[in-house]
């Protein structure tokens, strides 16, 4: 024990950590127990197990295996999942990712890397704990799914391969958002932005990462946290257009402009949006747009565009469409209102007159024309 210690006092020191034994052995003492339910000797048992299942059949992509280590009776168990296959970038997130999407909390995870007669074996170990019957009895049902989930999930392919690492790196970079729109916006909803159902996860999951990777991090925060500003308060001043007009870098392409618009669906649409530009702008250059309607009935359009020479729109360009924007509204708001007076005539007629023609069908048998 002595000699162990003194290998473990060696490498901290590589840390610039002086501590005394005592110290070190209450740390392994916490570490033991975290450990106890799932030893080592259990660890290296089924690794062996998933290696000897390998050897005698090479032809399966994946191979698994489950295992129990029940401690306490009608009480805590861990269950363990092990996955073997030919070794790939994200093999251990996306199984890791099944168990998650079960909706079961982990308890430990091993991954290792093993080379064996030319081939680079992945080898991951993933433990769930229960502490009662119900919760044990549950995960075992569910075992087969998972299984099946992770055969299916752990064959690694080149296309699987490209398109992880296309997210990863769309989630290098949604972290990275995600700190600079918790330091600038200063709502007391920030849940609504940053959380599970949140604008920011929409943004990103609606969107490529090379459309993502040709922006600044700070325009794609700011548009996250305009595009929920505007529906929030459209949502509260009863259906009011929110327009902003901006110039933008891009890593790629130059400089674009950017309009975002949001208000009810009967007042704005795409195609108006595009009209106006166009009028304004003739013969702009679209680069990107999109829309969507919230829940709550609010519609955001993000259209980003060039002028017919490949520039961005100059500050008067910018006046002027924010003055065409607000002309294409009020048109939008009086053609609605000259409907609602075209069909209040006829509304009022049908509602005095049809009910008695119903009526009047009834008691005679014969349908009633009104010429």
């Amino acid at each position: 024990m002595k000699s162990h210690l003194s290998e473990i006092q060696q490498a901290l020191s590589k840390y610039n950590l002086d501590l005394t034994d005592e110290d070190v052995y209450k740390f392994l003492d916490d570490i033991q127990l975290a450990q106890q339910y799932f030893p080592i000797s259990e660890q290296r048992a089924l690794i062996i197990k998933l290696l000897v299942e390998w050897e005698s059949d090479r032809t399966k992509k994946i191979h698994t295996i489950t295992s129990e280590a029940c401690h306490i009776r009608g009480g805590l168990c861990v269950t363990t999942f092990g996955i073997l296959s030919i070794d790939w970038p994200g093999l251990s997130d996306t199984c890791i990712g099944v168990i998650h999407e079960m909706g079961w909390n982990i308890y430990f995870v091993k991954g290792i890397s093993i080379s064996r007669d030319g081939e680079n074996i992945g080898i991951i170990l993933i433990g769930v704990r229960t502490d009662a019957d119900k919760d044990h009895d549950q995960i075992v049902g569910q075992t087969d799914i998972i299984l099946q989930k992770i055969h299916q999930a752990a064959v690694g392919t080149s296309a699987k391969t490209y398109l992880l690492s296309e997210e990863i790196r769309k989630l290098e970079i949604y972290s990275q958002v995600i700190a600079l729109i918790e330091h600038r916006y200063r709502g007391d909803d920030l849940e609504k932005i940053i959380g599970m159902h949140g604008e920011a996860v929409k943004y990103f999951a609606a969107r490529s990462r090379d459309y993502i990777e040709n922006r600044r991090n700070k325009d794609i925060a700011d548009q996250i946290i305009r595009n929920f500003t505007f529906v929030k308060k459209s949502m509260e001043s009863g259906g009011a257009i929110q327009l902003h007009i901006s110039n933008f870098k891009t890593a790629r392409e130059g400089v674009f402009t950017g309009v975002t618009i949001a208000g009810p669906p009967q007042l704005v649409h795409l195609e108006d949006c595009l009209k106006t530009i166009e009028l304004t702008i003739p013969n702009f250059r679209l680069k990107h747009n999109r829309e969507f309607t919230t829940e709550q009935g609010i519609s955001v359009f993000r259209i980003e565009f060039v002028d017919s020479a490949g520039r961005p729109l100059t500050e008067l360009e910018h006046s002027r469409l924010e003055k065409a924007f607000s002309t294409m509204v009020l048109n939008k708001q009086r053609d609605r209102a000259q409907w609602l007076d075209s069909i209040g005539g006829f509304e009022q007629y049908a509602r005095a007159i049809i009910p008695l023609l119903v009526r009047e069908t009834e008691s005679t048998g014969k349908p009633q024309v009104y010429h």
